[in-house]
């Protein structure tokens, strides 16, 4: 089993079901004792599922509830018999899952809530060296978020950054040119703007590629420091300095490496 297929089974994991029976289930939960990446991970989202199960505590469910989430549930085809069991694989539970949550969520008006999360909060007050940006990033790449435009175009990407007044680049950045795009979004950091660009590498991994004006620094730290691989709360990290801009990639997952793309970038 692969560390991503475990993920997915854990993702739909509820210890008030019973689901260790099943081999698959089994074996994933016992990964995480020999991954401490996969543990880490596995506790957020079991925090994360108690914060959901709170919520809905408190959410009166619509009478017609489940009614309405069965009218949109696929009939039996002419081909299969109403009493064949039918094992829906996990994604597709989730999915399952997640339909039902919305249903439940938009009755009671909370979908702008867990579809848009509040801004990420960075610890500390000081918001101007090079060092705490570098660990901020990694804290935001590790939060929940949602990008603002989805897009594999990296020109659009820069396109849609400017237009909201937030930091960019003029050239697709190094290797990244060759790979697929997710969208991007700006956020604030302290008094400044930061620009976020997502996208998938050779492996199929998520890399994060942060963007902020040189200005928002009052010291800079040595391009070479910058430039040196560092794991920042898990994550590895790494970037350059420019005439006006600071970069800086940061992996999704501690497995996921970014030495290969700062290679990749003309004068680093």
């Amino acid at each position: 089993m692969t560390l991503e297929e475990a993920k997915e089974i854990l993702s739909v994991y509820r210890d008030d079901l019973p689901l260790d029976e099943l081999p698959e289930v089994s074996l994933a939960l016992t990964m995480p004792e020999t991954n401490d990446a996969l543990q880490e991970w596995f506790k957020e989202e079991q925090k994360f599922d108690q914060e959901i199960s709170a919520a809905f505590s408190e959410i009166e469910v619509p009478k017609d509830l489940a009614a309405r989430v069965l009218a949109e549930a696929p009939t039996d085809t002419e081909d299969q018999k109403p009493t064949e069991s039918k094992i829906v694989p996990f994604p597709t539970r989730r999915l399952w899952i997640a339909a039902a949550a919305a249903v439940v969520l938009t009755a009671a008006g909370l979908v702008n809530y867990f579809a848009f999360p509040p801004p990420v909060q960075f610890p500390g007050t000081e918001f101007s060296s090079v060092s705490k940006f570098r660990n901020d990033m990694a804290f935001y790449a590790n939060s929940r978020f949602v990008l603002a435009h989805m897009t594999e175009d990296f020109a659009e990407a820069r396109d849609w950054l400017r237009d909201h007044q937030a930091p960019s680049y003029e050239e697709t950045p190094g290797a990244i040119v060759s790979y697929e795009g997710m969208g991007c979004q700006t956020f604030p950091w302290g008094e400044h703007q930061v620009s976020l660009i997502c996208f998938r590498n050779g492996n199929d991994d998520i890399v994060h590629l942060f963007v902020a004006n040189k200005d928002a620094f009052k010291e800079l730290m040595p391009a070479s420091e910058l430039q040196a691989l560092q794991v920042e709360r898990k994550l590895e990290t790494g970037g350059w300095i420019t005439e006006d801009k600071v970069y800086l990639f940061v992996g999704s997952d501690s497995d996921v490496k970014i030495g290969s793309l700062l290679a990749s970038i003309s004068g680093v």
